[in-house]
Formats: C-alpha cells, sequence, structure tokens
C-alpha cells in the first residue's frame, strides 16, 4: 500500500513566501496605479473615470515624436542638399531659405497639428496610447493645445540652445542656472500627482490613456 509523502517544511515555507511575495507586489502595483485614477465632470454632468498616463509613458511618447521631427528634417535636407545641385546660386540661396521656414514648423507646429485633430494626440502618443484631454471635461480648444505647446519651448528648447552656445559664451554661473532650469522643467511631472508638465499646468491639461473599447 502506497502513502503520499508530504512535502518537506522548507519547500512549503518557500512556496508561501513567494506566494506573498507576489501578493504583496499585486497590491503595490493596484495601489499604483488606483493613484493615476481621476474623476472628471463633463458640462453635461456625466461623471467619468480617467486614467493618466504615466511620466515614464510621457517621456517614451516625447522621444518618438523627437525622433520623427528629425527625421523629417534630416531626410528634407538631404532631398534638398541633392536637388541644388542642378541649380543657381540664387535659386539654391531661396531653396534653403524655404526649407528653413518648414524647419520652423516642423519643429513649432507638429505637436499643435496633430493635437488639434481629432484623436487630440501626436504619433508618439498615439504610439503609447495616450492622448491630451481637458481638465474641466470640456473639449479641448484650441487656444490650451496652443498654451500647452509653447510653453514646451521654454521648458526644453531654450535650455536646448542654452547647451548649443558656444564655452566662451557660458560662464560656470550660467552653466549652473541652466542645469536647475532644465532641471525644475524636465522632473516638474515626475514630482506632481497629477503627472503635468507646466504647459499641462497653465493650459489646463491631462495626458491620460485612451480608454479602452469594449468589442
Amino acid at each position: 500500500m502506497s502513502s503520499t509523502v508530504p512535502p518537506a517544511p522548507d519547500t512549503v515555507n518557500l512556496a508561501n513566501v513567494e506566494a506573498a511575495r507576489r501578493r504583496r507586489a499585486r497590491m503595490q502595483e493596484q495601489e499604483r496605479q488606483s493613484k493615476l485614477v481621476r474623476k472628471l465632470v463633463t458640462p453635461e454632468g456625466a461623471a467619468i473615470q480617467l486614467k493618466l498616463a504615466t511620466a515614464s509613458e510621457r517621456a517614451g511618447a516625447f522621444l518618438i515624436d523627437v525622433a520623427i521631427q528629425w527625421a523629417i528634417v534630416i531626410a528634407t535636407a538631404l532631398g534638398l542638399s541633392f536637388a541644388i545641385r542642378a541649380m543657381d546660386p540664387e535659386s539654391a540661396n531661396i531653396a534653403w531659405a524655404v526649407w528653413l521656414v518648414f524647419f520652423f514648423f516642423v519643429r513649432n507646429f507638429y505637436y499643435i497639428f496633430f493635437e488639434l485633430g481629432t484623436k487630440a494626440a501626436t504619433p508618439g502618443k498615439r504610439a503609447l496610447g495616450v492622448r491630451v484631454t481637458s481638465r474641466n471635461g470640456g473639449r479641448l480648444t484650441a487656444n490650451s493645445v496652443l498654451a500647452r505647446n509653447f510653453i514646451r519651448e521654454i521648458e526644453i528648447g531654450l535650455p536646448f540652445q542654452f547647451l548649443m552656445m558656444g564655452g566662451d559664451q557660458v560662464t560656470s554661473w550660467m552653466a549652473l542656472l541652466g542645469l536647475v532650469w532644465s532641471g525644475i522643467f524636465l522632473l516638474f511631472p515626475i514630482f506632481n500627482k497629477d503627472k503635468m508638465r507646466v504647459g499641462d499646468l497653465i493650459a489646463g491639461t491631462w495626458v491620460i490613456k485612451n480608454p479602452k473599447r469594449s468589442s
């Protein structure tokens, strides 16, 4: 007659410890996710729940968008450099001037163009499943989109231009000031509970996860 051998006490203890660890990790994740949920009341009085995008999702979307912008700029610059070989010097200068205007619009209006669309999201945001919305529950207005994106020039564009300055133009104190300035704006989404940029704070916007549609 065969008998079942009970598991060793050490094996049981290890299994219990692992199960407890997984429970704690699951509870911590649920608590972290719950902190990103916001209740919003629309102007019509309907209460809906939104989930904020995390700082890492926002950073990832921004890096994708920057990569797309630079891909557009570099591709058009290379194409133009080949095209101007067949142009006279005056026409080449005009072509480069037109390209500089194009570069200005790509840099400054890329985000505005996409966020004013029906999806209220750039390609980078769409890739990570996030979008921009108004914090008051109303329609996302052009003023809000313009405000949040023009503030980006102060948050990121200005420090970038500062870093591009030559060493003779920058003192150690100016470099320290630029570093502090960049740190405040770049880390702002990490240290506020709504994961907002300064631009979001001024424009009255959130970046949220796209709600999943039930099939």
